[in-house]
Formats: C-alpha cells, sequence, structure tokens
C-alpha cells in the first residue's frame, strides 16, 4: 500500500465541531413557518417581478398594434396571390381555405377575400353498397350540407370551377343484388334494412338539391372530376348536353362501386359543345368517340382501351400534342386482320399516309406508354402501323414484369418499341425505356444507333431484374468515335443520358464518356478497349446519371485516382454527373423478384464518387489488385 497519507486525515472529527452551532440558531422542527421581514421582502419582490414582467408582455403587444408587421402592410390582392402560390396542388382541396381561417383573424380576413381559395370543391354523394360489417345506415341528409354548398359557391363569386364528384358509400347488412347499379333507387325495398328505407327518400332529396345547385354554375366549370353511378350520370346529363363553354379539362374515372368496365358507361356521358376543352382522363369508357367534343384536345389520357377504341378517338383529335395510353388492350387475330403471331405482325409495314385506315397526328409530340397487361408490348404494333405521327419528338415507353418474361432473355419484347421509334428518328429527339426485363445487347447493336438525332436517353435495364445491364455497352458505344467498324458516330447529338442497370463496366468506360481535362485538353486519351484507330470522342453533355446495383453497400468500388480526376473533372466542366449505387437485401433470382422493405432496393442510395473519396486509403490499398482489372465490381 501507497505511504501517501489521506488528504483529509487532518481534519477534525465533525463531532467535535458541535460548539460553533448554538441552539437557538436551528431552526424549529414544528410549528408554522417562520415569518421574518426577510421572507416577506422576498415574496414581495416576487410579486413585484411578476407584475412588472406582465406589464412588459402587455407593453410588447400594444408596440406590435402601434409598429405592425411589414407583412401586415401588404396589400390583400398580394397577400391572396402569396396564398395561392404557396397552397400544395393542384385539384380540388374542401379543407383549404377552411383550414386558413381557422389559424389567425388575418388569415381568416384573406381566406375569406379569396375567391379563387373557394375554387375548388369536392363533392361527394351517399351511396349504399354491399358490405360484410354490421348494418349502418347513411345519416339523415344534412341541411348544413346545403347551405354551406351555397356559402362556398358564393364566396367563389365569378372564378373558374374545379369540381370533384363521386360518391361515398355507406355499407348495408342486407343482401344487395348482383346488378345493383349505385342508385338507391334500383334497389329493391326488401332489400333494405328499415333504417336504410326510411332514409331513402330524404338522400335522394339531398341528392337532386346538390347536383341542381352546381349545374347552376355549368358556365363555370373549368376542371371536371367524375367518378358517378349511372342514375347520378343521367342527373348531369341534361346539363352536360347543353354544352361546357369554360370546361377545359375533364376525367371520367370508373366507379368504385363497379368491377367491370362496361358498366360505368351503360350511360353514356355526351357534351354537347366545349370549344375550350384541351385535356381529357378516359378510364375503361366504353365506345367514347360520339360522347366528347375531341376537336380541339391537346392532351390525352386514357387506362385500359382496346385498340380501336383509341384509334376512334385519335381521327377526331387533329390537334392532339401529347398522348398517354396505360394497359392498351389488343390480342393478335382478335381484330382488323392481325391473324399471325406476335413477330410477324411486329414485321408488318407501315399503311401508307394517305390510306383510308391511316389515322394522321400532325401535331403530335410526345407519346407515354404504360403497359401493365401482358399483351401491353404488342398492342404497340397496330399503334404504330395505322398512325403518323411526323412531328414527334419525345416517346417513353414503360414496361412491366408479366410483360417481360414472355419475351425471356431474347429480347424480343422490345421490338415494337424501337420499331416505333426508328420510324421517327428524324424528328424524335427523347427515349425513354423503363422496366425493360431482359434487355438484349442488340438494342446497341441495331435499334439505338439508328436514332443519329436523339438528344436524350434514358435506359433501365433492371427495374425488374437487378442482373439485367446493358450500361457498359451504351457506355462503351458512346466512347468510340466509330462504332461497330463503320464511319457514323454512335448517337453523335446525345446531351442527357440516364442509365439504370448492374455495374457492367469500368470506371474508365464512364470517364471516357467525357473530355480529358487532366491530359491537356479534349480527346487526348484512348479508351482501354479501343483500337488504335478509335479516339475518344468529345461530347458536350449536360447531364449524365448512372445507377449501379450493388450486392453489398458497404464496400466501394475501387476508382483509379486518373478516372476519378476525370469524373471530377466532368462535373467543374459543366456536367451534372450522378454516379449512384442502390442496394437490394433479398432477391428471388428464379422469380426475379425484390422485396420491399426497409433496405431493399431503391431505399439506400448514395453518391460512389463521394464515397470513394471518402474512403480514399481504403480504396489506394485495394487499388494492387484492380489496376489491371478496371475497376470491376
Amino acid at each position: 500500500m501507497s505511504d501517501t497519507p489521506f488528504p483529509f486525515s487532518n481534519v477534525q472529527d465533525l463531532d467535535s465541531l458541535g460548539h460553533l452551532y448554538d441552539d437557538h440558531d436551528d431552526p424549529p422542527t414544528d410549528g408554522p413557518p417562520c415569518e421574518c421581514a426577510s421572507c416577506a421582502e422576498i415574496a414581495s419582490l416576487e410579486q413585484i417581478k411578476q407584475e412588472t414582467i406582465n406589464k412588459i408582455l402587455d407593453t410588447k403587444r400594444k408596440m406590435n398594434v402601434a409598429h405592425s408587421a411589414f407583412i401586415r402592410t401588404l396589400p390583400i390582392e398580394l397577400k391572396v396571390k402569396v396564398f395561392e402560390l404557396c397552397i400544395q396542388g393542384p385539384g380540388p382541396s374542401s379543407s383549404t381555405p377552411l383550414a386558413l381561417g381557422a389559424i389567425c383573424h388575418d388569415w381568416r380576413q384573406v381566406a375569406w377575400d379569396a375567391p379563387s381559395l373557394w375554387a375548388a370543391l369536392s363533392i361527394k354523394f351517399n351511396v349504399l353498397c354491399c358490405d360484410k360489417k354490421p348494418c349502418k345506415a347513411p345519416p339523415p341528409p344534412n341541411t348544413n350540407r346545403l347551405i354551406l354548398l351555397q356559402e362556398w359557391l358564393a364566396r367563389s363569386t365569378t372564378c373558374p370551377l374545379s369540381l370533384d364528384l363521386s360518391v361515398r358509400t355507406f355499407p348495408c347488412k342486407a343482401k344487395i343484388p348482383g346488378n345493383f347499379t349505385g342508385a338507391m333507387a334500383d334497389i329493391p325495398e326488401h332489400y333494405l334494412s328499415p333504417p336504410t328505407l326510411g332514409n331513402r327518400a330524404r338522400l335522394e332529396s339531398e341528392t337532386a338539391s346538390i347536383i341542381e345547385l352546381i349545374t347552376k354554375e355549368s358556365h363555370r366549370w373549368q376542371d371536371l372530376r367524375i367518378s358517378l353511378p349511372r342514375a347520378y350520370l343521367k342527373l348531369l346529363g341534361a346539363t352536360l348536353e347543353l354544352g361546357l363553354p369554360a370546361l377545359q379539362s375533364i376525367e371520367v374515372r370508373q366507379c368504385e362501386l363497379y368491377t367491370w368496365r362496361g358498366d360505368i358507361l351503360d350511360y353514356r356521358l355526351a357534351i354537347a359543345d366545349a370549344p375550350n376543352l384541351r385535356k381529357a382522363v378516359l378510364h375503361a369508357h366504353r365506345e367514347p368517340a360520339k360522347d366528347l367534343p375531341w376537336r380541339h384536345l391537346t392532351h390525352l389520357v386514357v387506362h385500359e382501351f382496346f385498340v380501336e377504341e383509341l384509334l376512334g378517338i385519335l381521327r377526331q383529335t387533329p390537334a392532339l400534342e401529347d398522348l398517354s395510353v396505360r394497359s392498351l388492350l389488343w390480342l393478335p387475330g382478335r381484330e382488323d386482320g392481325y391473324n399471325d403471331d406476335e413477330e410477324e405482325a411486329n414485321a408488318r409495314p407501315d399503311l401508307p399516309i394517305d390510306h383510308p385506315q391511316c389515322v394522321r397526328l400532325p401535331r403530335l409530340r410526345a407519346l407515354h406508354f404504360h403497359s401493365d397487361m401482358g399483351e401491353g408490348y404488342s398492342a404497340l404494333i397496330p399503334l404504330r402501323v395505322r398512325t403518323y405521327m411526323p412531328a414527334l419528338q419525345e416517346f417513353e415507353f414503360e414496361g412491366d414484369e408479366a410483360a417481360s418474361r414472355v419475351s425471356g432473355d431474347s429480347g424480343f419484347a422490345l421490338g415494337p418499341v424501337f420499331r416505333l421509334a426508328s420510324r421517327y428518328r428524324e424528328t424524335l429527339r427523347r427515349l425513354a425505356v423503363r422496366k425493360a426485363f431482359f434487355m438484349s445487347h442488340r438494342v446497341v447493336d441495331e435499334d439505338l444507333p439508328s436514332l443519329y438525332k436523339l438528344r436524350e436517353l434514358e435506359i433501365d435495364a433492371a427495374s425488374t431484374n437487378p442482373l439485367s445491364s446493358i450500361s457498359g455497352a451504351v457506355l462503351r458505344a458512346l466512347s468510340l468515335k466509330t462504332y461497330a467498324g463503320g464511319n457514323e458516330e454512335f448517337l453523335p447529338h446525345l446531351e442527357v443520358l440516364s442509365l439504370t442497370g448492374a455495374k457492367d463496366f469500368g470506371w474508365s468506360t464512364l470517364a471516357n464518356i467525357f473530355p480529358d481535362y487532366t491530359a491537356g485538353g479534349p480527346g487526348t486519351s484512348t479508351p482501354a478497349d479501343a483500337t488504335t484507330d478509335e479516339i475518344s470522342l468529345v461530347r458536350a453533355f449536360r447531364s449524365v446519371k448512372v445507377v449501379c446495383l450493388a450486392s453489398d453497400f458497404r464496400t466501394v468500388d475501387y476508382i483509379r485516382p486518373d478516372d476519378l480526376c476525370r469524373l471530377f473533372a466532368a462535373r467543374t466542366g459543366g456536367c451534372r454527373l450522378e454516379v449512384n449505387r442502390w442496394e437490394w437485401e433479398e432477391y428471388d433470382r428464379d422469380n426475379y423478384h425484390r422485396k420491399s422493405r426497409p433496405g431493399a432496393l431503391g431505399l439506400n442510395k448514395s453518391d460512389w464518387l463521394e464515397a470513394s473519396v471518402e474512403r480514399w486509403q481504403e480504396n489506394i490499398q485495394g487499388g494492387d489488385q484492380e489496376e489491371n482489372k478496371d475497376g470491376q465490381l
């Protein structure tokens, strides 16, 4: 043990210090607390302190009134404009002005004096539906709802209206017949529970009153969204047939009460005239060609249409500029002489421009095609053969897993896609292909070289299979001046590039598509896999985004110092360069299916270049073995 004395060994025993304390100084243990002069003074000072704080706060409030904030001096018109720009939209919202008015007096004044905030209105009608839950009768008609609607329309003054008309369903314990159309009048009384039967007449009266009230303002309808049963469409029919002079966009959605696409449209939605109609969104419409005025349409979105239905509309839309198609339904042998198999159908020549069945779309600039059904790829064939789009500049295609598996690894599923793109190669400037399953290298060898005027290219070859990728083939083709032994450059005008897929390329391959700023000037480097007569091509890229799928998020793929410098130099040279890596945790290699859960593909994303800089020393240590392997993953 140490001989160092305890530091407090010379302190006297506390018991020996007791004489320093007198008994009269100890506070009494029993009886009321001491009320000496000091305690009274402290209590008085605390009271004065609190009164002073309250006086300061009150004075500050008076000062705020005397010296108003700058925002209070703004005219009401500017405040209204600020509110309009800050509201998230577009789309009807029944709570926006009410929520703003609940903040404070000033906000309430602005909201109450802003007609444009009251121009969006969502109305849900009460309708019965079959449900296994216990019966809940609809609430009785609410007279306050009509009063609120009248006040709402009055506050909107003369502003154009955006209406969303849909239904709100209530379950009924009684069994509803299979032919139930959604209208309460169509349900036999013996199918209704007594509480529901008692409210039926009043609910129908309320519905009729609401429709009558909003139809009085039909001359102000600008944006209309409809998802109503047949009986309610009949109530709107008389108004629609008179014409809607201010209507600019309309969306007809399938009513939630139906499962078969034709039921809702037994009653056709007919509009006599809408001279300002520019956009239409239609879901599973039946024979729509006679229902709406199409001649002024510039934007059209269709869901679940047959090819003949779509072509019937396109014949009446000479001013169409933007077309979006989702789930185009077509089966070979079903329509118009297409009795051959899919491959033979894809080889069919385009109809002559002057052919009676050829649909001319002289102003169409953008075509968006989304396939979420198995026959979606082949549905492009009749659309290509029977239409002529001389001004097409943008073509987006998004496939689906089911349709992609049909083609296996042959890549034929994309045949109709690139056949259509190649037809308009003189005008096409942007091409996007997403969810392309097992995309074949034939795309790079045969399809893309023909699109020599393309300026923007996006290819996602791994949306349904992380192992699929043609990123390396595209980058190698871009890094060479000559391609496949020919004299033509590969996409010489390309400015924007986006690639997603497995990392099947080396970092030098990516760096070689940019000018070599580190070697004294552009075009002085030579690709590692190029021959002596193939030199680097200088391209004016504005944006390059490469998404690489990594199996281990913790690893950092080695990037040689010269390649890393060139990639960062591309950023400083004006190109927006992103090299991101995504990780997937679990992957079913048999069914090519990714499990969506925390940590799955797309949830963990990082900049590969930044990560390489952060772990620079680790890269250098591992670089001795990777120098000759070009940074393969």
